[in-house]
């Protein structure tokens, strides 16, 4: 390492009623990989939105190789050869892979070096599908790909691995260290801290828009870092296999078609079976059928073939809402477009599965607004869900808070299962203790949950069983004692189809 590269001084952000930044002061040399770590609004994403131009600071400056400049937008950062990975995609849908990269340049892009890049990374695309056509995951990767390509010399990655497998991560973050060596500057932001500790030379931890330490990765733990974090996390559960033998869910033979007309799910090996009391896992790389296999048990996306068997009852072809009234309950990939109302207030998004339900009536008839008060509170108390009253827009909160109220209205239900898609996705690590602390007790106290999370560190806390799709097919399955990084990633890329024990 030599010199600063950039420097961020004394930045300070606020929003309507938040601080985002307080006088933070970050400097990152060439050569070295700086990570950026914190809870949910801490103010990361935002220091590298200032540093990108997406944002203005209201004070403080940016000073790239000791010169003062003012970044007016991202093509200012692009020009001084800043670019970054975004946390939420930054991709235009209505155009192809190959078109995304254009936008980068004004030379002509090389379909034949994003092809050997990606086979290079073990991140396989398609550099002529359109991205609407393109899992959460697949674009995730679209977006390290395209940063790859283009060699900048400051590199933000904003949480590039939360989508990606074991053996993809590590080639990512070895490309990563081999960007570093040849000089660039890498700012780097995770909330996996083994791979912050594995990759960064020196780390900056915020906590609500404030700088709480700076030093190098090698003087420190992870232990020590989560206390900078964060002032106090829950206590972790753990998931004792107990689950009894009476069968809640079986999923056979299904065949399931994408929205872009393909066999998405295909098993012809293996069902899928969860118990009562069961956190049964599905691990899987983005695009392997794991969505549609999810919408089709709960009703949302039609099949062609095969069973879906709940409690004993085959609801293949039944309506979502008889799903939910047999007890079954769903927390969807997206937050916003799918699990909530965003315009709603949060104690209508808690109640809207109980619009029929006594809980909330008067006499039986007319919703008691009483009632639905003292009932939204107490969800907020036991949720821990940060509002500033039960009718704020849900839309305000924060993504953390805004999946314990998916969690709250779902858990509340008490359904005998509960589908839980990307639960945790893009949350700090105390509302990810929090919520997989919340389904190892629902699993405890009776329910089923059927997890999936690309998160593989994730699912094998969490789950007693776990099943691996691949290519729309359950290829595997592993019980707890067998649980295995590498083998389980094997799997999910198609390396090794490992038999189900």
């Amino acid at each position: 390492m030599s010199g600063v590269s950039v420097g961020l001084y004394n930045i300070s952000k606020s929003f309507p009623g938040v601080r985002a930044l307080d006088n933070v002061t970050v400097e990152a040399y060439r050569g070295e990989v700086h990570a950026i770590l914190g809870e949910n609004g801490a103010g990361k994403t935002t220091l590298m939105n200032i540093l990108y131009g997406l944002l203005k600071p209201d004070t403080g400056h940016i000073e790239i190789d000791g010169k003062r400049v003012s970044l007016r937008g991202p093509k200012d950062a692009l020009n001084l050869g800043i670019g970054m990975v975004h946390q939420h995609f930054s991709l235009i849908p209505t155009l192809t892979v190959k078109e995304n990269f254009q936008l980068l340049t004004n030379k002509k892009v090389d379909e034949k070096e994003i092809v050997e890049l990606s086979k290079r990374l073990n991140l396989s695309v398609n550099p002529n599908a359109k991205v609407s056509s393109l899992s959460a995951g697949e674009r995730q990767r679209l977006e390290v790909l395209r940063l790859l390509y283009f060699n900048f010399r400051i590199m933000i990655f904003d949480e590039p691995t939360s989508v990606l497998t074991p053996l993809e991560t590590d080639n990512l973050l070895k490309e990563i260290r081999k960007m570093a060596e040849e000089g660039r500057t890498i700012f780097f932001i995770s909330h996996k801290l083994n791979e912050v500790m594995a990759v960064s030379d020196r780390i900056t931890v915020l906590r609500r828009g404030r700088v709480t330490w700076t030093g190098r990765a090698s003087e420190t733990t992870m232990e020590d870092l989560i206390k900078h974090m964060v002032e106090r996390l829950p206590a972790i559960e753990t998931k004792d296999y107990q689950a009894g033998r009476e069968q809640v869910l079986t999923v056979s033979d299904l065949k399931v078609r994408s929205e872009k007309g393909h066999l998405a799910v295909n098993m012809k090996r293996n069902s899928i079976e969860v118990y009562k009391g069961e956190v049964v896992g599905i691990a899987g790389i983005a695009g392997n059928g794991q969505l549609e296999l999810f919408d089709a048990i709960f009703g949302l996306r039609k099949t062609e073939g095969g069973k879906v068997l709940f409690k004993g009852i085959d609801v293949t072809h039944l309506p979502v809402y008889k799903r939910i009234a047999l007890g079954m309950g769903y927390i969807p990939e997206d937050r916003i477009l799918t699990g909530l109302a965003p315009d709603l207030s949060v104690k209508e998004n808690l109640i809207m599965k109980l619009i029929d339900s006594p809980r909330i009536k008067s006499m039986g008839i007319f919703l008691d607004e009483r009632r639905i008060n003292e009932y939204a509170e107490e969800l907020i108390r036991e949720f821990d869900i940060k509002t500033p009253s039960p009718d704020t827009p849900v839309k305000t909160l924060s993504g953390g808070n805004l999946q314990k109220v998916i969690l709250a209205r779902e858990i509340s239900m008490k359904p005998d299962l509960l589908l839980a898609y990307e639960p945790t996705k893009g949350l700090d690590i105390a509302a990810t203790y929090f919520i997989r602390n919340k389904l190892i007790e629902y699993a405890k106290s009776g329910g089923s949950v059927l997890v999936f999370s690309e998160d593989l560190d994730e699912l094998q806390n969490i789950s007693d069983r776990m099943y691996v799709i691949y290519n729309g097919d359950i290829v595997a399955m592993f019980r707890r004692s067998e649980f295995d990084a590498y083998k389980i990633g094997k799997a999910m890329s198609g390396i090794v189809l490992a038999e189900v024990s």
